[in-house]
């Protein structure tokens, strides 16, 4: 069993991608930490970026193709983010 804890605050949403490859888990604090998933495979889970929107999210919403995620934040405001690649993040 592999265990990560990242957000050093509550979290307020799991979300995954239609086909399940790709979760999305929110702090209370807008912090997104994004992991590559197996649907095959449940112990085979992949980290690749956290960052922080510096936004309290009301909810989220994964795009149709998977590579966006809209977020309904608290300023009353709709943000898109693009998704980023493993090689776009570096969480060493």
């Amino acid at each position: 069993m592999k265990v990560y804890k990242v957000h050093t605050s509550k979290i307020s949403f799991i979300k995954c991608t239609t086909d399940g490859s790709i979760v999305a888990i929110i702090s209370v604090k807008g912090e997104i930490f994004f992991i590559e998933h197996s649907p095959s495979d449940l112990q085979k889970i992949e980290p690749f970026c956290l960052f922080d929107t510096k936004l309290k999210i009301n909810d989220i919403q994964w795009s149709r193709l998977s590579d966006k995620l809209l977020l309904a934040c608290q300023d009353g405001k709709i943000y898109e983010i693009k998704v980023p690649k493993k090689e776009e993040c570096d969480n060493d």
